[in-house]
């Protein structure tokens, strides 16, 4: 950029970090100075407040697992190779939090922009990785020579990312901060300096020549003042009439080294460790250089890379699956009025499977008007209900994470508190029972409930008789619903589809019973899937009764 370039962009307000300043003087009057800012980079990409970090929610929390929420993480991850912890753990509790977070999500769905961004994230995850094995890798002088080479691997790897993406669009403020303070990082001095060092080291190492002399088992190191010829060009004068071809001596030969955890076989090294014997000018320089900059970092670079592989993981699967024909959405989030989720399904189950031949997942739509609060869910066993639920509460969660749900279009309330109650099996040394139980944990929740709540009630008060269940169930509904907590409610019974503020769904089945896995707003009647298991088996009183008539006229 010219230098009247840069003029123009700081009268326009175009440059980062460089501003104008009108000044008076004493002798010169009113005059304009430039003011250049070397200004932290953004603190964070996931928070919009990073001093107030909402809190890390225990693993242990009974909804990962009821939700199989432990389980879709941990598949991520091992599928991406990329760390979601403890960010997955972490549910933001603002939609201005949530909003920050899926403008960055939105930049990185682009497919220029999220391979520029994975690429600048492996490289530092490798370079650190190396870093940190780095401390451990003798000789000193190998150490500090690796070292040398890691941090030209970073600088070369910002100022490569600060060049290409001028080429890309981004919209998000949590980005744009991140890459201005990069472009000001490598426009400060500090950092000319060190790729200046960098530069001239590099320059000095590279002027190193030695030769070895082998007699038996001694190995000496001279220095070799005489000009290098190129081994390549050395090889082929030296070796050229051994080989039928020359390009034989390309072929590769496997060399037997004992290796060192730096990777150097007991000869390299010694070889280092004698070396700045015969060069110690270039060697004290290598040594000043490690020194001064061992604990150097750029700012913030380390912190946001590793905040970006939350947003790079979510966007890869979600690459994976939708080649599937499945879609993802960004969800709307509302105040008021009805909320909904078209053709929504199990992420967990998604991830589980995508790479099947076989694989197919059945999409459901998630409906509860704005004058209702739970939903009423019944129907076949093994007929999706559960599924269903789960779906739906992961699909809440991820909302309150600011990443893109399961579906085609989303409009959903905030509800960053998830509550949870799946029928779990009981030891036998347990004096309490089911039923105790079940209070017991209902009363928790009713607890701790509140209009930030989504709870999942899955087969609620199962082992005691129907009666008391309902009863017992409507309770729970009243309880809920003066705290205006929302939420699913699975069972078997009928009486709670007719509790007002509620919405019934059956799992549908086709007439030849089988199950359908869909979860469609019907009248709750469990009669239907046993009638069409009478009618499918002959076992209807007309077929029982047309059977025995059959058997009297053969008589």
């Amino acid at each position: 950029m010219t230098q009247l370039q840069t003029l123009k962009n700081i009268l326009l307000g175009k440059s980062d970090g460089v501003h104008l300043k009108k000044m008076m003087t004493p002798r010169l009057g009113v005059v304009w100075v430039f003011l250049i800012e070397v200004k932290e980079m953004s603190n964070s990409v996931l928070f919009l407040n990073p001093k107030q970090q909402p809190q890390v929610l225990p693993a242990t929390e009974a909804f990962y697992k009821d939700l199989n929420l432990s389980s879709l993480f941990k598949q991520i991850q091992e599928k991406t190779g990329y760390r979601l912890e403890p960010f997955c753990f972490q549910p933001l509790r603002s939609a201005k939090e949530i909003k920050y977070r899926q403008q960055v999500f939105r930049d990185l769905q682009v497919t220029e922009n999220f391979k520029l961004f994975a690429d600048l994230v492996n490289e530092i995850k490798q370079v650190n990785f190396s870093l940190e094995n780095l401390q451990r890798t003798e000789p000193l002088q190998y150490r500090q020579e690796q070292f040398l080479l890691l941090l030209s691997r970073q600088e070369q790897a910002v100022k490569e990312f600060v060049q290409q993406a001028a080429q890309v669009k981004l919209l998000s403020p949590g980005l744009r901060r991140f890459l201005s303070g990069l472009r000001v990082y490598m426009a400060a001095e500090p950092t000319k300096r060190l790729q200046q060092q960098l530069e001239q080291l590099h320059l000095k190492l590279t002027k190193i020549n030695y030769r070895l002399i082998v007699k038996g088992r001694l190995v000496k190191v001279q220095k070799n003042p005489e000009q290098v010829q190129p081994m390549r060009e050395k090889f082929f004068q030296s070796f050229n009439g051994l080989f039928e071809t020359t390009t034989a001596i390309d072929e590769p030969v496997k060399i037997d080294s004992i290796e060192h955890e730096s990777g150097l076989n007991n000869i390299q090294a010694a070889i280092f460790r004698l070396l700045p014997k015969l060069y110690p000018n270039e060697f004290e320089s290598l040594n000043s250089f490690y020194q001064q900059y061992l604990h150097y970092t750029i700012p913030e670079l380390n912190q946001v890379c590793r905040e970006l592989e939350f947003y790079l993981a979510w966007i890869a699967i979600e690459q994976k699956i939708s080649q599937r024909k499945l879609s993802f959405c960004l969800p709307q989030i509302i105040q008021i009025g009805e909320e909904q989720v078209n053709d929504s399904f199990d992420f967990e189950l998604a991830v589980k499977s995508y790479r099947k031949k076989n694989f197919k997942i059945v999409t459901n739509n998630f409906d509860l008007p704005g004058n209702k609060s739970f939903l009423i869910i019944s129907g076949p066993n093994q007929g999706g209900k559960t599924t269903y639920a789960r779906m739906s509460g992961i699909n809440y969660y991820l909302l309150a994470l600011g990443v893109a749900i399961p579906g085609g279009t989303a409009m959903l309330k905030l509800r960053p508190k998830l509550l949870t109650h799946f029928e779990r099996e009981e030891t036998a040394d347990k004096l309490t029972g089911l039923l105790a139980a079940d209070v017991e944990r209902i009363h928790q929740i009713v607890t701790v409930a509140d209009q930030q709540s989504f709870i999942i009630l899955n087969e609620l008060f199962s082992s005691t008789a129907a009666k008391d269940a309902a009863v017992l169930g409507k309770k729970v509904l009243n309880l809920l619903q003066a705290k205006k907590a929302a939420g699913i409610y699975v069972t078997f019974l009928e009486e709670l589809g007719q509790q007002p503020a509620t919405v019934t769904l059956m799992s549908q089945v086709n007439q030849n019973a089988q199950r359908s896995y869909k979860i469609i707003p019907a009248p709750l009647n469990n009669q239907v899937y046993a009638d069409l298991l009478l009618e499918k088996y002959n076992l209807t009183i007309a077929a029982i009764e047309g059977g025995l008539k059959n058997e009297s006229s053969i008589d």
